[in-house]
């Protein structure tokens, strides 16, 4: 989608979720990292929740 959107002269900003922010870049790390395995569900969603957060408030 955002190729053919760049081609049809529209600005297209590819970014990712979690990521897309120095802060969400952080909480990316600490959720794909198999050394936090033992995160509680609940913890986890918190996490995608703010990073989440900060992207909308940054990006």
């Amino acid at each position: 989608l955002g190729d053919t959107l760049s081609t049809r002269g529209y600005p297209v900003l590819y970014t990712r979720e979690p990521g897309g922010t120095r802060i969400g870049e952080t909480v990316r790390e600490l959720l794909l990292n198999p050394q936090h395995s033992e995160l509680v569900p609940v913890a986890e969603a918190l996490l995608y929740a703010a990073a989440r957060a900060q992207h909308v408030a940054q990006v």
